[in-house]
C-alpha cells in the first residue's frame, strides 16, 4: 500500500480498530467503540468499558529503520504523529487521566536499509499526559517525512518517536 494514500491507511485503521477490539481482552484491556466513533473517523477509538477513559490505537506493522539516526534503537521504536498529538492536545486540554495511546506492535524479523530488527508482537500503552511532558521537557525526538512537504494532502509531515520501552507493556493472558 502507497505510504502516502491517507485515505487507504483510514479504511485499514477502522479495519484494524474492529479487530483488536476483537482480542483486547486478551491483553485485560476492557474497550468499547467510542461513542462518538461511528459520526467521525477520526474520533478517539474506544472508551475503556467503565467510560474512565479514551483510548486511541495505533497499529504498527512496520519498525522504524532510520530510529538509530535519532539515537533510539529500532527494534522498541514507534513513531506517534504530531498531528495527532496536537489534535488530542485541544481535546484533552487537562492532560490528566483521560486518554491512553495503545501501541499494538506485529512485526517479522527483517533487514532493510543495512538495519536489522527483531520479531515483535505485543501491546503497549502511554498516557498523553506522560507523552505530553516527555515532549515539552525536549525528552523525545521529532522526525520529519521527506515525502510529506508542502502539498502532500492531509498526511501527518513529523512524527515523535516513541521508545516501547518507556511504555506500559499489557502481557497476553495465556
Amino acid at each position: 500500500m502507497n505510504n502516502q494514500d491517507k485515505a487507504k491507511w483510514c479504511e485499514r485503521g477502522q479495519e484494524d480498530e474492529q479487530a483488536f477490539l476483537a482480542i483486547a481482552a486478551d491483553y485485560r484491556l476492557y474497550l468499547v467503540e467510542h461513542p462518538n466513533k461511528a459520526g467521525d473517523i477520526y474520533e478517539t477509538d474506544y472508551q475503556l468499558a467503565n467510560g474512565l477513559m479514551d483510548v486511541d490505537l495505533k497499529h504498527v506493522t512496520t519498525p522504524f529503520f532510520k530510529a538509530g539516526n535519532y539515537g533510539y534503537d529500532p527494534d522498541y521504536t514507534v513513531t506517534f504523529n504530531h498531528k495527532d498529538y496536537i489534535r488530542y492536545r485541544y481535546k484533552y486540554p487537562e492532560w490528566g487521566n483521560d486518554m491512553a495511546i495503545l501501541f499494538w506492535v506485529e512485526w517479522d524479523a527483517q533487514t532493510r536499509f543495512d538495519v536489522n530488527v527483531a520479531d515483535i508482537t505485543g501491546v503497549w500503552s502511554l498516557r498523553l499526559g506522560h507523552f505530553d511532558e516527555m515532549v515539552r521537557r525536549g525528552k523525545l525526538s521529532c522526525h520529519s517525512y521527506l515525502h510529506r512537504t508542502g502539498e502532500s494532502g492531509t498526511n501527518a509531515k513529523h512524527s515523535w518517536l516513541v521508545d516501547l520501552r518507556g511504555c506500559t507493556q499489557h502481557e497476553k493472558i495465556l
